[in-house]
C-alpha cells in the first residue's frame, strides 16, 4: 500500500522514532534565527521577568502538561 503525498508542510514523524539529542538538535535548528531575548533583544511576544518567575511558569505549564485544556467541562475541571 503506497501513502498519499502530504499536502502538509510539515515533517512527518520519523518511523523508528528519534532520539532526544536529535529531537533537540532539530528544535535548535528551527529557533536558530530567532531573536536573542534572553539577552534583552525583544520588547515584547516574552514574558520573563525574572529566573524564579520562569522558574514558577515553567514549573507550572509541565505540571498539566498532558491534561488538554479544551477537555476542562468534561474531564479536567481544575483547567480554567
Amino acid at each position: 500500500m503506497s501513502e498519499k503525498p502530504s499536502k502538509s508542510s510539515r515533517a512527518p514523524f520519523p518511523r523508528g522514532g528519534a532520539s532526544w539529542d536529535e529531537i533537540e538538535s532539530a528544535m535548535n535548528d528551527l529557533v536558530k534565527n530567532d531573536i536573542d531575548w534572553r539577552g534583552g533583544r525583544t520588547p515584547l511576544y516574552v514574558f520573563h521577568a525574572t529566573e524564579g518567575a520562569y522558574d514558577v511558569g515553567k514549573r507550572g505549564f509541565m505540571k498539566f502538561f498532558s491534561e488538554n485544556a479544551l477537555g476542562g467541562k468534561r474531564a479536567f475541571f481544575g483547567l480554567k
